[in-house]
């Protein structure tokens, strides 16, 4: 179970990989002709609000003529502004006043003359962040402006372009793809040490430190299997006065062997059967305590036959006294019962 338990989070991680994956090429390899910007509403204050607008991917590389970005909101534009690559001046976009809403144009003559280039001036679509619209608005929004954009090529060739929102899909555009594996290495590392972490065997804790002797192990006969072990270790506490009070620590060889009602009759017939304290050098035990956190139902069995080694067999006359930690709606109802139902 447990080896299925972590090839499945390690399944799953290779699965989310590969889902990212895909976006993440779907993005970067458009298969139709397309130009993708981002929108994304910018920190500002609430009576002026500001977007920007970045180039992402587009199909193929374009050698551009006009861009067209017409915004859809009550609000009146204030600013209307783009920047290109290396170049620091943001140049200002034309309000086309005869559209209705009002479009605003930027062009590649408009930016050779603001850039004070000579006509070999070329305008390419580039990404990463260096092809950005900036707009801000007056007043306080009522909700979300909305943009459209047309984009021309030289020789006046329309190029479909598509604005997107933001969203968390975006936030892993910038991380490079050899980056992203080492992030799923390093979440199956995590899964890796995880599972080891709870392969460890929390009763040695009772004797950190306080090892006598070496450990001894035992075999559990059981009617499915011959492999079951027990491991012993002598132990001590110490009391009031300083002194040390010797015991015994046993665990299951494999803490992730499931135990029933089989298995646990066979466990405690094993620990009836072996003098634990003879080879360790101590006294006889008073007694022997369990600490599981199975359930009631796990460990007996509903079936009589289950029980004949406890009416008829070696457990006969032994004084098993058993605790069960109860949560509150358990107990309630428990309480509830007829006492000849509670057995």
């Amino acid at each position: 179970m447990e080896q299925y338990i972590k090839n499945s989070l390690e399944i799953l991680v290779i699965i989310l990989a590969l889902v990212i994956s895909y976006y993440e090429l779907k993005e970067a390899i458009p298969t139709d002709s397309l130009i993708v910007l981002e929108v994304e509403k910018l920190k500002t204050s609430e009576d002026k609000p500001r977007y920007s607008l970045t180039g992402i991917v587009s199909d193929q590389d374009y050698l551009l003529d006009s861009v067209r970005i017409t915004p859809y909101s009550d609000n009146p534009v204030i600013e209307a502004t783009f920047k290109y690559d290396h170049y620091k001046m943001d140049v200002e976009l034309k309000k086309i006043s005869a559209s209705e809403p009002p479009t605003y144009l930027i062009s590649r003559d408009k930016l050779q003359q603001s850039f004070k280039e000579d006509k070999s001036f070329s305008w390419e679509f580039l990404d990463d962040h260096r092809f950005n619209f900036l707009f801000q608005f007056e007043g306080i929004e009522s909700e979300n402006t909305k943009f459209e954009c047309k984009i021309f090529a030289v020789e006046n060739k329309s190029i479909p372009c598509k604005i997107k929102q933001k969203a968390y899909i975006s936030l892993h555009r910038d991380i490079p793809w050899y980056f992203l594996i080492g992030i799923g290495i390093f979440l199956i590392i995590i899964i890796e040490i995880i599972f080891l972490f709870l392969k460890l065997d929390f009763s040695r804790l009772l004797f950190y430190q306080k090892q006598l002797g070496e450990p001894i192990t035992i075999r559990i006969p059981t009617e499915h299997s011959k492999n079951e072990r027990l491991v012993l270790q002598k132990t001590y506490s110490l009391n009031d006065n300083g002194n040390p009070y010797e015991y015994i620590v046993a665990s299951p060889l494999n803490p992730f062997n499931v135990y029933d009602a089989s298995h646990f009759k066979s466990l405690l017939t094993t620990i009836k059967n072996t003098n634990f304290a003879k080879p360790f050098g101590i006294q006889s035990l008073d007694a022997v305590i369990i600490d599981t956190n199975y359930h009631f139902c796990n460990i007996f069995a509903e079936q009589d036959g289950h029980y004949k080694e406890y009416s008829e067999g070696k457990l006969y006359g032994e004084s098993i006294t058993i605790w069960f930690m109860w949560v509150y709606r358990q107990l309630e109802n428990l309480i509830r019962l007829k006492y000849n139902d509670a057995h």
